[in-house]
């Protein structure tokens, strides 16, 4: 079912307001789990809940990426983050390889639970902790963990780099920049005032960090 009420180059963006997750779902309650909006100029179908996104994800093309401007001029080609799925054997390879990580022992599961009882152990009753900062050091350990097989100690002035970079990345843009976003012609002809350069700039950012470590690991083992 496709949304009614979408603006000329805007889409539903201006719909969404600043809480796009919850917006998305009241439509759901009006529309179903699957429906049809437009983000500016990409019509985008939503998938939300559990059994829809399952069903949608065998299907390799809606593994895909669409062509923002943003994620193919930071990535340089490399795919981190935002890798492309066009190419099956891409997506198939790093579930295999999870798979095997886990028979041999390393497990995801482990590993992600000893983050979440170092988060729980942090918690004092009657003292306010700084949320955002708390969270998003929990879920970058458990990530890096993965990926790199080793985790930043807390107050570890790199983890503080990572996490720094990790959240200018990843900020929920505001209108202007949603609207440059999803209208790739507007994002070509002003980069500078949707917010394109700054955020290529920090994503860049974040990959030479991550290729640094990554170099000074194989260089350790």
């Amino acid at each position: 079912f496709a949304v009614p009420g979408a603006l000329p180059i805007l889409g539903h963006l201006l719909a969404l307001g600043d809480f796009p997750c919850k917006v998305l779902l009241d439509w759901k309650k009006k529309y179903g789990p699957v429906y049809l909006v437009k983000f500016g100029s990409f019509r985008t179908v939503i998938f939300n809940d559990a059994k829809s996104v399952r069903e949608a994800f065998k299907l390799v093309p809606l593994s895909d990426r669409p062509p923002l401007k943003q994620y193919t001029e930071a990535t340089q080609g490399k795919g981190f983050g935002f890798v492309n799925y066009a190419n099956a054997e891409q997506k198939f390879f790093f579930i295999k390889n999870l798979k095997i990580f886990n028979e041999n022992g390393n497990s995801v599961e482990g590993k992600l639970n000893e983050e979440i009882s170092s988060f729980f152990d942090e918690l004092i009753p009657g003292k306010p902790i700084p949320i955002r900062n708390t969270f998003t050091h929990t879920i970058l350990n458990s990530v890096w963990g993965i990926v790199m097989g080793y985790t930043f100690e807390k107050g570890d002035p790199e983890e503080t780099k990572l996490r720094e970079l990790v959240q200018r990345v990843t900020a929920i843009p505001g209108m202007v920049e949603s609207i440059g976003m999803f209208n790739p012609w507007m994002s070509n002809l002003m980069p500078d005032f949707t917010g394109i350069t700054s955020w290529v700039k920090s994503y860049r950012g974040l990959c030479d960090f991550v290729e640094r470590k990554a170099i000074d690991r194989k260089q350790t083992r």
